[in-house]
């Protein structure tokens, strides 16, 4: 059990992640340059839409350039093959993966579809001993530090839901397709859920809400829809939950590993006859 933190401490905690987390993010984006040079060099295969996006977005997402890319091919993807349904995220954070969603279905002419953005807007919640992180050192030893000096996990990585709205209007994409939902999504869901998604991005990291997301959302997600699980590979509870799911409702999901990020990525197939 994490000791009580004064209150003044729980403040310098706050700043101390403020000015810490960009300076881990920067240096975490260390190989990006190399990636980049890669993909857009002579046999390079990623598309010329996704470099501007990258540079507008990067600074307001903790996922490596591979999911980055991930998710602008995803957006792409549901865009072009008309697959029905709106664009869910959970676990939002600044908006980054979300502002490369929207910014990529204005390039493929598709600014129709909403955007639901689910946080509680307050920072993590608490977690529990299932909720280990087992592959992101950086972001894990800042979260250490910061939980010490809070008492507890509850509130790290707080960025409030006015500055994730300012942050979606810097895409463009029309205000009114925007929907912020503030809660803990155990509470939110499935009441405020859209009825049908073409994209679904799961980035919540913990256990018990990773598997209360799957229960209310997978089935919403329209066939040929994209399911992206962001910490599949990086926070324990994040897979367990995923991994029950399927093996309870009995669907062989196929989720490809997205380079070293630790996210999954699976598209929904017609159930078998």
């Amino acid at each position: 059990m994490m000791p009580a933190a004064l209150p003044f401490l729980s403040e310098i905690s706050k700043l101390q992640e403020q000015m810490l987390l960009p300076v881990i993010l920067r240096l975490s984006r260390g190989q990006d340059e190399h990636w980049i040079k890669a993909g857009s060099g002579p046999g390079g295969d990623v598309e010329p839409g996704f470099f501007p996006i990258y540079e507008r977005c990067r600074d307001y997402t903790l996922t490596p350039i591979e999911a980055m890319h991930t998710m602008y091919d995803a957006a792409a993807y549901v865009a072009k093959a008309k697959i029905p349904g709106d664009v869910v995220e959970c676990g939002v954070w600044k908006g980054g993966s979300a502002m490369i969603a929207a910014m990529a279905l204005l390039e493929h002419r598709s600014p129709e579809r909403r955007l639901y953005l689910y946080d509680t807007y307050e920072g993590t919640p608490q977690m529990e001993t299932r909720d280990e992180n087992v592959g992101n050192g950086p972001f894990e030893l800042m979260m250490q530090i910061t939980s010490f000096m809070r008492g507890g996990n509850s509130g790290v990585f707080y960025v409030p839901e006015q500055q994730v709205r300012a942050n979606m209007q810097l895409t463009g994409y029309p205000a009114d397709k925007v929907i912020l939902v503030k809660g803990m999504v155990e509470n939110t869901l499935p009441a405020q859920a859209p009825g049908q998604i073409s994209l679904l991005h799961m980035d919540s990291d913990l256990y018990r809400s990773t598997y209360h997301e799957l229960t209310h959302l997978y089935p919403r997600l329209s066939v040929g829809g994209v399911l992206v699980i962001d910490d599949y590979g990086t926070w324990k509870g994040s897979r367990e939950a995923t991994d029950q799911y399927f093996k309870e409702k009995g669907v062989l999901m196929y989720l490809q590993r997205v380079g070293d990020s630790g996210a999954r990525i699976g598209i929904k197939a017609a159930p078998t006859q």
